[in-house]
């Protein structure tokens, strides 16, 4: 199992956000946790990139206690997340916002190979190589945010809602790539209240509401749900 995450609460304060989950990915796995905003996803990608500091129970990557332990280190270990919003470096280039991504790494080669990889993945960024992020689409911010986190070489790569915020097309774009990483077998934790586009590329899901997982299952089964497709689907 590669990440395992049992009895976790997360805090800001006083006011708990998280209230006591319990899930897992396996290795070359798909899951995407979905639910309404507020519901507390984001705070559960970031207690494991070790951002959020108010937090209990336990996390297990690849067997080892992750509990406090600063982000630096998570990257280090092989857990990448690309951020809610993007959050592009806006006044560096395409290219340097990818050397951004490999900073804990100092195999030159390996670098450079992984810059074409993700060039190969998204063409558009070697178009736009020599362009500053912050003149770019969304969509093109989207598509660098997260080559930008696979430049780390992740095991798992946490993606915070990369739909938000997209016109329809750009979205299937995002996907569509996003099947391409879930082939290479990178694992992938994905978070999203676009329940049917997440559900679309997961092995499988978890809704979380209110801070509280309520339903979980295969995506076939989650699809099928006429509770989760009336409530998340406007089916």
């Amino acid at each position: 199992m590669l990440l395992k995450v049992k009895n976790l609460k997360v805090f800001y304060g006083r006011v708990e956000a998280v209230h006591g989950v319990d899930f897992h990915v396996e290795e070359g796995e798909v899951v995407t946790i979905i639910g309404n905003n507020g519901a507390g996803k984001s705070s559960i990608l970031r207690a494991i990139s070790g951002v959020v500091k108010g937090v209990t129970g336990a996390m297990y990557f690849n067997g080892k206690l992750i509990n406090e332990m600063n982000p630096a280190h998570v990257v280090k270990l092989g857990i990448a997340q690309t951020p809610e919003g993007r959050q592009v470096f806006p006044d560096s280039t395409v290219y340097e916002n990818l050397i951004g991504g490999a900073y804990i790494r100092s195999d030159k080669q390996g670098i450079k190979d992984d810059i074409e990889k993700c060039y190969d993945l998204f063409p558009i960024l070697k178009v736009r190589r020599k362009q500053k992020a912050g003149l770019m689409s969304g969509g093109e911010q989207q598509m660098l945010a997260i080559a930008r986190s696979l430049m780390s070489n992740p095991k798992l790569l946490m993606l915070d809602e990369p739909s938000l915020g997209l016109a329809p097309v750009v979205v299937e774009d995002v996907y569509e790539t996003i099947a391409k990483i879930k082939k290479t077998g990178t694992s992938i934790l994905l978070v999203e209240q676009n329940a049917n586009t997440a559900l679309s590329v997961a092995d499988r899901g978890y809704v979380l509401v209110t801070g509280t997982i309520g339903t979980e299952g295969t995506s076939e089964e989650l699809l099928s749900n006429d509770e989760i497709r009336s409530l998340y689907m406007g089916v």
